[in-house]
């Protein structure tokens, strides 16, 4: 009986830390169950943009939502992915989970087109830190607040607001997010909680309601605080 040759490919280091040889197949290292990293290992030293650490935060929360992952656990991992400089250094980081929602290896080009006009929708994703509108400033029409380990704070208070209602939608982690309006404003809220709370102060308008300010979305150990803006005597402004 003639004998058959067998390629290997070279070896593959598991998570157990031993190298066990696998044939070559058709199948494209990274659309394997374990492996949420691109295909070609040369981009294992590309670095990593905030989109990417929120990509991967975010599947994090799915998988601890599932019931893959505890609270510790979820928490311990949020804090490799936003210390990650390069692709390589989330592998290990996801050995054990199922495959991001799209590969990295697919990733779009990016986006270099300008930014879209106030009327329209403004973005807020800070990671590790602050943001804030406040002072005279215009109003979106709508507004997307993403912050990982981070506080945020809209203060409408002296804000020209062209539009009866703004939509406000929160993604947030481990984060704060503090919401100031006019007198003549209200705040509507829907937003899903996970070991997160939300306080809404200002679900009536005092001087008749001009305008709504609209939350939705969802929080994972999180908060978010609205309330009416006051006039501070002894500051003599608004706050």
């Amino acid at each position: 009986m003639p004998l058959v040759a067998v390629t290997l490919s070279r070896p593959v280091v598991f998570p157990r830390g031993y190298a066990k040889p696998i044939r070559r197949t058709s199948i494209p290292l990274g659309t394997g169950h374990n492996c949420p990293m691109p295909a070609d290992f040369s981009q294992d030293h590309v670095r990593l943009s905030d989109a990417d650490r929120q990509q991967a935060i975010s599947h994090l929360e799915d998988c601890t939502k599932d019931g893959r992952l505890d609270l510790d656990e979820f928490t311990q991992r949020v804090e490799q992915i936003t210390g990650a400089k390069t692709y390589g250094e989330l592998r290990p980081i996801f050995a054990d989970l199922p495959n991001l929602p799209v590969a990295y290896n697919a990733r779009p080009a990016p986006d270099r087109s300008p930014m879209p006009a106030s009327d329209d929708v403004q973005v807020l994703r800070p990671m590790m830190s602050s943001d804030s509108r406040s002072g005279e400033w215009v109003a979106p029409r709508s507004m997307v607040l993403r912050p990982v380990f981070s506080s945020i704070e809209l203060n409408f208070a002296k804000a020209s607001i062209p539009h009866r209602r703004v939509d406000i939608e929160v993604d947030a982690m481990f984060s704060s997010i503090s919401i100031v309006l006019p007198s003549e404003s209200w705040a509507e809220d829907d937003v899903a909680l996970r070991f997160s709370t939300i306080e809404n102060k200002a679900r009536v308008s005092s001087k008749g309601g001009e305008t709504c300010i609209n939350i939705f979305g969802k929080i994972t150990l999180s908060s978010i605080h609205i309330r009416h803006a006051y006039f501070s005597k002894w500051r003599r402004k608004y706050q």
